[in-house]
């Protein structure tokens, strides 16, 4: 008797589940949607970005409203536009004061589209990341002259290849130690070739026993040596038209054997961000001390020859002039280098 309650039981919550799955408003089994493209590509080149969508039933006009980040992007034009919306009146607009490219459709019959492509924009991607976003006010209309509601709107984002930042941007490991470097977010349709730098240009790696994945997204260091301080890696990557290189990233390796000169913690730097001033502390005395700030490009941006240096003092840094962004600042004495800080200038 109790393995029959048992089973009744079961098939009643089994019943209940599928009852509770077919009185589901529609709206939550088909949504309607649209969606960007996220497109990644070399700087100052055109792409076609897509506007997809989904679940139209019996749509018979749109108003739909794009913001589009016009010191990033260049806008062209609206292109390959779905030939069902060719029954009844497709009108699109760029307007530059407002940043925003417009779409209007009308039609007397409806139209009911599973999903497909909308259109492209077709714009320049100039030498940043940005997006297309949707704005307020878009609307969907059926031919009953209702308005959809609950419409899923879903953003698109803009790269060019040399925006693309690795992570991490910078590290400072032991000899000895594991490493990665990777790039995120990238399109299935691209491939890599990653490259370093130590000092005499770059080079491609190629993988061998230390290094391996070096035409991933992912670039693996299996074990970081001295040799390797103060070295820059960064992956070509490379599409169908163009290819072009990523942000830099450097690896600084703490020696195992230091000599007296070089002492973890040496300089103190403060604060962080910063805005116009650096302060750097210092816990060590130096001579023929210089401070050296670099972008994570490996360009010098800044140097200050502070010569004699006592521990416990401490020097200013004007960087009033300096652009917004992530820096490396390097102590070093004489040929030797003592220390680097990670610097975020905003």
């Amino acid at each position: 008797m109790n393995q029959l309650q048992k089973i009744t039981s079961r098939f009643s919550i089994l019943l209940g589940l599928i009852i509770g799955l077919l009185v589901l408003p529609i709206s939550l089994i088909s949504q309607t949607g649209l969606s960007i493209g996220d497109i990644y590509s070399c700087s100052n080149t055109e792409v076609k970005v897509p506007v997809h969508m989904e679940n139209f039933k019996n749509v018979a006009a749109y108003t739909i409203f794009i913001g589009i980040d016009v010191s990033n992007i260049e806008y062209i034009d609206v292109e390959d536009i779905n030939e069902v919306f060719s029954n009844g009146s497709f009108v699109y607009n760029f307007m530059p004061q407002q940043q925003a490219i417009t779409f209007n459709w009308t039609s007397l019959a409806g139209v009911t589209i599973d999903e497909g492509l909308l259109c492209n924009l077709k714009v320049k991607i100039k030498e940043d990341q940005s997006s297309f976003t949707f704005l307020p006010n878009c609307e969907i209309v059926t031919a009953d002259l209702s308005i959809i509601e609950d419409v899923t709107y879903v953003n698109g984002n803009t790269a060019a290849f040399n925006s693309i930042q690795p992570d991490p941007v910078s590290q400072s490991l032991s000899e000895s130690s594991h490493a990665t470097i990777e790039l995120h977010g990238l399109n299935d349709d691209v491939s890599y070739q990653w490259q370093i730098n130590t000092g005499d240009g770059w080079s491609n790696l190629s993988d061998n026993s230390n290094y391996s994945g070096v035409q991933t997204s992912k670039l693996d260091i299996q074990s970081v040596t001295s040799d390797m301080d103060n070295t820059y890696y960064r992956s070509l990557i490379i599409s169908e038209t163009c290819s072009e290189a990523s942000v830099t990233s450097e690896l600084f390796v703490t020696i195992n054997a230091l000599d007296e000169n070089n002492v973890k913690g040496s300089m103190l730097v403060y604060p962080v961000p910063a805005t116009n001033q650096l302060n750097c502390s210092f816990n060590s005395s130096f001579k023929d001390a210089e401070l050296r700030l670099e972008n994570l490009y490996g360009e010098l941006v800044l140097t200050k020859n502070i010569g004699h240096i006592e521990s416990g003092e401490s020097i200013p840094l004007s960087i009033t002039n300096i652009v917004d962004g992530v820096y490396i600042l390097r102590l070093t004495s004489g040929n030797t280098w003592i220390s680097n800080n990670k610097i975020i200038i905003h």
